[in-house]
């Protein structure tokens, strides 16, 4: 009998966005590969834009019509918003109630209830920031934490300088160190992408169910393009609206690409990805190419000599890394950006720490053209043989097997 699974989401499953990327691809692959019948119930964000919401799922799932969220309400509304749905009756009155959470929705909550009290399910996989709905359901279940999401808000808290400025992601650090501490145990499995945040899970959150399931990537659509290379160019690919990516490019800039321009004359940065902050618009210039969004990032990545990935906070496993070294190009990153990928240095990426050490790294690799070919060739084939989607989705079938099986004694 095909396993009838219960999908739950925080936002639409789509194939180029962030976190959405995994839930697309574990739903394809398991539907396709593994004949699941899958249901999906998830958040969509009232103001995105259309196209975030244009890929057709409906063949992989039965999509219950979705709840929409505002992600861009004034702080003063959105506390509003979240003390009214968490102070509801329906939340209340709840035996999974959800504490001070702006992804509460009694509407939302109504129809996942519906759903189970149906009977129809034989397993749950659900996405953390949604997990408080699911928590004390009896099914085989399993939460999607990927990143140490408290971890990263503690980061972001601690690098913060501005002390009113502070004030959010410390709160937004309490919240999920509280989601982390208190649904994720009720879970029989809760997914962690790399090492490092299976770790703090399980030393800050204390948890004792956490498994490593790392990211893959599709090496059928990220693969190696016969288009031109744009010499000397660098990538930069990532939501240009996030603390993280902001941060990223507005130090690139300010610390690091004035001396690969010293020591490579002509090189061009393109900055790519939708919904840019304002300070990563105004870096726009002749040199310096600021896309916003964009219906395809392959081509981009075909054409540049280098990817670049500067990252110093963060955790997980980066989608843009695995995407990149697939299509065979050399990547520059740090230690934050290669976590999760096994990668030999200097053989299949190259990793190292500080202004002037990423300067001169790209600067070698644009004066090196065997040297790109070589380790981007190389890069290719470790995507192959280790960060497929494929490979991801058979774990994650082979834990629900093993669910059903314990279940069945």
């Amino acid at each position: 009998m095909n396993t009838r699974l219960l999908m739950l989401c925080d936002d639409m499953p789509n194939p180029f966005r962030g976190g959405t990327i995994r839930p697309y691809h574990l739903m394809r692959i398991l539907s396709e590969d593994y004949g699941y019948e899958i249901t999906l119930i998830s958040f969509i964000d009232r103001h995105a834009d259309p196209r975030r919401y244009s890929e057709d799922i409906a063949s992989y799932c039965r999509v219950i019509t979705p709840d929409q969220i505002d992600t861009r309400m004034s702080l003063l509304r959105a506390f509003l918003f979240t003390l009214k749905n968490c102070l509801s009756s329906r939340n209340i009155l709840s035996d999974h109630f959800s504490r001070f959470d702006s992804l509460y929705s009694p509407r939302m909550d109504a129809i996942i209830q519906g759903e189970l009290r149906n009977g129809k399910y034989d397993a749950i996989y659900a996405r953390g920031l949604v997990a408080h709905y699911v928590v004390n359901s009896e099914l085989p279940k399993i939460v999607e934490a990927s990143d140490a999401v408290s971890f990263g808000y503690l980061q972001e808290y601690r690098n913060e300088k501005n002390p009113f400025r502070r004030l959010i992601p410390m709160l937004m650090y309490l919240k999920a160190r509280d989601r982390e501490r208190t649904y994720f145990p009720r879970f029989d499995y809760c997914i962690a992408v790399t090492e490092l945040d299976k770790e703090i899970l399980e030393q800050n959150a204390r948890l004792s169910n956490v498994i490593l399931n790392p990211n893959g990537t599709d090496i059928s659509y990220f693969s190696p393009m016969n288009l031109e290379e744009e010499y000397p160019s660098l990538v930069y690919v990532g939501a240009m609206s996030t603390p993280k990516n902001v941060n990223t490019v507005l130090n690139f800039c300010s610390n690091i690409y004035p001396a690969i321009s010293d020591g490579v004359p002509g090189v061009k940065l393109y900055i790519v990805g939708g919904d840019p902050h304002p300070a990563v618009s105004r870096l726009s210039s002749p040199s310096i190419t600021v896309t916003g969004f964009v219906d395809d990032v392959r081509p981009y990545l075909a054409k540049c000599s280098v990817f670049i990935v500067p990252m110093t906070e963060g955790t997980g496993i980066k989608n843009k890394v695995l995407e990149a070294m697939a299509m065979a190009k050399p990547v520059v990153t740090t230690p934050v950006g290669i976590l999760g990928i096994d990668a030999k240095k200097d053989e299949e990426v190259v990793v190292v720490n500080g202004h002037r050490e990423f300067a001169d790294a790209v600067i070698g690799l644009l004066r090196d053209a065997e040297m790109r070919t070589r380790i981007g060739n190389n890069a290719r084939k470790l995507v192959e043989r280790r960060y497929s989607w494929e490979r991801t989705a058979s774990a994650i079938n082979g834990c629900f097997e093993e669910l059903r099986r314990r279940d069945s004694f």
